[in-house]
């Protein structure tokens, strides 16, 4: 075996240094150098790395005055070192004893590119660990094989720890376009990518010998503004990585949604604990969710999209009461992004209802219009909540120009017909027309007539029912009569006269109205 690069950087991490450096300095394989960066410590880490480096020359110490939150300078370190293999480290994980020697003998033995192992999550909460990722049996790939297997192995290798590289490959990478791929948190990811892209073989041992903290405190669950762009850029990073390996199909398209929207899902977690100001929020909200990546992402239903729509409205309706001019714009900018079919329902005056009535609001957010407008429509006929909003412009609205149903406003007809207008909203309309020519021959319409007859012309001219157009035709006409409306009837007696129609019905209302004249 060849001597090999050990790499970590450090900040604040004193509670954590002793377990994770005596991890390295005892293992089975101790031919390394030991490359730390003091990246501006001031809770006493520098003081524990010193006396490190004074008592085991293996340790090369960097130091750097301030923090600086930029990870190239590090990645561009480990380039410069001139090492056959490089290992990389975090400063609050610890390795199993032989993982330098059973990576390194895989490695070897099987002519690899890059060596991976499993994690095991250790949860500081709760002081337990458990087992993240660990194959049955090793697993040996090409690029291709392992861009064709992705979704299965992505895992492995979705950071830049838990693995041994080689130090030839590494320097292929160009840093700066890695890094420029994904912005701030999360471009060792990036970078693992563009390594793997100069990968022939790939081995993954069945073993786990990597132990990852999870602390709240850790930077993977705090928000920073770039969290959201460094989400897309990653994916990004993976498409193009699958395209390159002509690996993109379906299958993987969909994984790659998932994959989008586990990540916003994480990032918004992140960010309703950030202390952001409310607007502040929501702005960041809107922006995530009216993300092309996410619109596309969002179309596919899946348990991560649900728990996204999840925690947007758990988020809304725990943080606002729909009433501030500002807060609504932005909350209307999340609706139409998340939920294009009913964003129409959504108005300043309603909006309080949706929070009042939490399943209207995830039922937007799940963007079922038929399932939202069927529960407003309940509350029509129970004549609930018709007083405080206006109910049937929400309806109107959500059904879209394009439904006979547009034009219908009033929750009174809609209380009346509401059979009717159901099933003109879920696309029975030949029943629908049965229905209201049934009540029209039996004279059974004696509230909402025009309404009702203006809405009966629409189905049925949809339909190409002329006969029952005409025959509306003249119950419209006669009700204008009836109500001295002689120019509204004479206008329809023009309109079916140009038609050609040639009935007796349409001669007495002729007649009846040049009496009236």
């Amino acid at each position: 075996m060849e001597k090999l690069g050990i790499f970590m950087r450090v900040y604040n991490a004193k509670p954590y240094l002793e377990q994770c450096i005596s991890s390295v300095l005892s293992q089975s394989f101790s031919d390394f150098d030991f490359y730390i960066v003091d990246n501006g410590c001031t809770d006493g880490s520098g003081e524990m790395l010193d006396r490190y480096a004074i008592e085991d020359k293996r340790i090369k110490l960097t130091r750097y005055d301030r923090n600086n939150p930029d990870t190239m300078p590090f990645y561009c370190l480990i380039q410069e070192k001139d090492h056959p293999y490089i290992a990389v480290l975090d400063s609050d994980d610890w390795w199993e004893p032989d993982y330098l020697a059973r990576l390194l003998t895989f490695m070897q033995e099987n002519d690899l590119d890059i060596s991976m192992t499993g994690t095991i999550n250790y949860y500081e909460s709760v002081n337990g660990s458990r087992i993240n990722r660990k194959l049955e049996r090793p697993v040996i790939m090409t690029q291709k094989q392992y861009a064709e297997r992705y979704p299965i192995y992505w895992g492995f290798s979705s950071t830049y720890w838990g693995n041994i590289m080689k130090a030839e490959i590494y320097k292929k990478i160009n840093i700066g376009e890695a890094c420029g791929k994904v912005p701030g948190y999360g471009q060792d990811t990036g970078l693992m990518l563009h390594y793997l892209e100069h990968c022939s073989r790939i081995g993954i041992d069945n073993s786990a010998l990597y132990h990852y903290r999870i602390r709240e405190s850790s930077v993977s669950y705090h928000y920073t503004p770039l969290r959201f762009d460094a989400n897309v850029g990653y994916t990004a990073c993976i498409r193009s990585f699958l395209e390159k390996n002509n690996a993109l199909d379906g299958e993987k398209r969909a994984w790659l949604r998932r994959v989008h929207i586990a990540a916003v899902s994480a990032t918004a977690e992140a960010l309703g604990q950030s202390g952001l100001p409310l607007l502040d929020m929501l702005r960041e909200y809107g922006r995530i969710a009216s993300h092309p990546m996410t619109i596309d992402a969002l179309e596919s239903r899946s348990q991560e999209s649900t728990r996204w729509r999840s925690q947007i409205g758990e988020f809304l309706i725990s943080n606002l009461n729909g009433k501030d001019a500002d807060s609504f714009h932005l909350v209307k900018q999340i609706v139409n992004a998340m939920a294009p079919k009913c964003t129409a329902a959504i108005t300043q005056e309603l909006l309080p209802l949706f929070f009042k009535e939490s399943n209207l609001l995830d039922m937007v957010l799940r963007d079922c219009r038929d399932e939202l407008a069927k529960s407003l429509l309940d509350f029509v006929a129970e004549n609930k909540y018709t007083k405080l909003y206006d109910l049937g412009t929400a309806l109107s609205g959500l059904a879209g120009d394009g439904s006979p149903l547009a034009e219908i406003h009033d929750v009174g007809f809609m209380r009346k017909y509401q059979d009717i207008y159901w099933e003109i909203w879920i696309g029975h309309l030949e029943k629908a027309l049965d229905m209201m020519t049934g009540l029209l021959l039996e004279k059974k319409v004696k509230n909402k007539q025009e309404i009702f007859l203006q809405l009966y012309l629409s189905v049925s001219a949809l339909q190409n029912e002329a006969p029952a157009f005409i025959f509306g035709k003249l119950r419209l006409a006669e009700l204008y009569l009836r109500q001295d409306c002689r120019k509204e009837c004479q206008a329809v007696v023009d309109e079916l006269t140009e038609m050609g129609l040639d009935s007796e019905e349409l001669s007495e209302l002729r007649q009846t109205l040049e009496e009236k004249s």
